[in-house]
């Protein structure tokens, strides 16, 4: 039988002695067949012991011990290891809103805070609500109107409605009127008077029932129009004026002894009306005035009147040239 066959018949390792520190430790190997050595080797190797341990040898036994740490896995089978402190190992299973396999590293959540997801939360494709009073929801724009601009809402200067009869119309960014609204139940929650070219005032009782006083200061007007004045000459007795309220005419002489009618609507029925012959006035109505008074005249000048149409003069008797009138309706 090779020797080398034998060598399952008995493999002993003799530790002759061990050092630790700076003395390198020695082995030897020995091969024994049939309790006979059949091979010796003999070597040295140091064993330097770091990092906490320490070693021992006793009865031909090496023993080394380590400090700190863990020699076994913390926690249970299958649960997730953690360190603890820096001294040992501790195991954990997930649990609450998401669970673990620990075999495959998978992770599933099924709620929030522990209140478990509606269905479908995680679903490809969500369709918003539509919005209302009382439910959050979506508004879809209908690209003509309303625009979706990269992300951006915008609403478009155009015409929209309440209903057929009382359409609002946008007319600008912010500026909004409604031509022709119902604002028979329309209430106004606040009345108040702001201060204005010397109008002042106040209001009481603004929200219910608002009883407003005014007060006139120097009236300081932002504008004043000049109504243009009368110029012109009778025809047939009739002097027409238009809408002026002051100015200058002309009698012809076939209204002598009788009456000019002059054509204004500035006539009101309460108005304050003069009238008051004037020779100077030819250069102005281009023609030659009566120097001299109408005589005979035994009734008052003003005769009548006509709210918004015109007012009557007597006039007395007088011949050649036209008599002149300056005039004034206040």
């Amino acid at each position: 039988m090779n020797r080398w066959h034998k060598l399952a018949l008995g493999l002993i390792l003799i530790l002759s002695g061990i050092c630790f520190g700076q003395t390198p430790a020695q082995f030897t190997l020995q091969v024994q067949n049939s309790g006979t050595p059949v091979y010796t080797r003999s070597s040295f190797a140091a064993l330097d012991l770091t990092g906490g341990c320490s070693g021992t040898v006793s009865g031909g036994a090496l023993q080394i011990t380590c400090s700190g740490g863990a020699a076994n896995p913390g926690g249970s089978p299958n649960q997730i290891e953690y360190n603890v402190a820096g001294t040992s190992f501790g195991g954990f299973t997930m649990s609450g809103d998401c669970t673990i396999v620990v075999a495959t590293g998978v992770i599933t959540c099924t709620k929030s805070n522990n209140v478990a997801f509606a269905s479908g939360a995680f679903a490809t494709a969500y369709t918003l609500p539509a919005a209302t009073s009382s439910t959050l929801g979506g508004v879809k724009p209908d690209g003509t109107s309303i625009l979706n601009t990269g992300g951006a809402i915008s609403v478009t200067p155009t015409s929209i409605g309440l209903s057929a009869t009382s359409p609002i119309t946008i007319s600008a960014p912010g500026v909004i009127a409604c031509s022709t609204c119902n604002t028979s139940s329309a209430t106004v929650s606040s009345v108040s008077v702001t201060t204005a070219n010397g109008v002042s005032g106040s209001v009481a009782t603004s929200t219910t029932t608002p009883a407003i006083t005014l007060t006139l200061g120097a009236i300081t007007p932002s504008s004043v129009t000049i109504s243009s004045k009368c110029a012109a000459n009778s025809s047939s007795g009739t002097v027409a004026c238009g809408t002026a309220p002051s100015g200058s005419f002309s009698c012809d002489t076939s209204t002598s002894a009788g009456t000019c009618v002059i054509d204004t609507s500035a006539v009101a029925a309460g108005s304050a009306i003069w009238v008051q012959p004037d020779a100077s006035l030819g250069s102005l109505l281009s023609v030659t005035c009566n120097t001299t008074a109408d005589t005979g005249l035994t009734a008052p000048r003003l005769s009548a009147r006509s709210a918004g149409s015109s007012f009557t003069i007597n006039v007395g008797t007088f011949t050649t040239h036209p008599m002149c009138f300056s005039y004034g309706v206040n």
